[in-house]
């Protein structure tokens, strides 16, 4: 696979993860809409390290504020102070003493509300990948 297609191969996967992030809000699985939210963010992260960088493999980690600051990026602000939050719901989701915390943070008005921003993240990302 070329670069092209490597930074397509991740940009098709949030796409796809952000349809199964909409499927879990309608079924009210607000915490693993969360986590897949997550996956939404991470993987368009990398769809740009690997824009930057002349490797086709970015590193295998999951902090969105590393990967951020490995891009050529420069998230609104606003935008950019969301990545440590949105990052906690990778981990919250994970191991079960966290998950029975997370689950009762991650009410439909909280993800909802979260979604939103994920959702101005994700569309910039994509805008900055044309």
């Amino acid at each position: 696979m070329d670069k092209k297609e490597h930074i397509d191969f991740w940009l098709n996967s949030a796409i796809r993860d952000w349809e199964v992030v909409n499927d879990l809000v309608a079924s009210k699985r607000y915490m693993y809409a969360l986590f897949f939210a997550h996956l939404v963010v991470e993987k368009l992260l990398k769809a740009h390290w690997i824009k930057k960088h002349t490797v086709n493999f970015p590193p295998r980690i999951h902090n969105l504020s590393s990967l951020y600051e490995q891009t050529c990026l420069e998230l609104p602000e606003a935008l950019k102070n969301e990545l440590p939050v949105i990052n906690t719901w990778n981990i919250e989701a994970r191991y079960q003493d966290y998950k029975d915390r997370f689950y009762r943070v991650a009410t439909s008005q909280y993800t909802k509300k979260k979604l939103v921003i994920v959702n101005e993240i994700m569309e910039w990302l994509i805008r900055a990948l044309q």
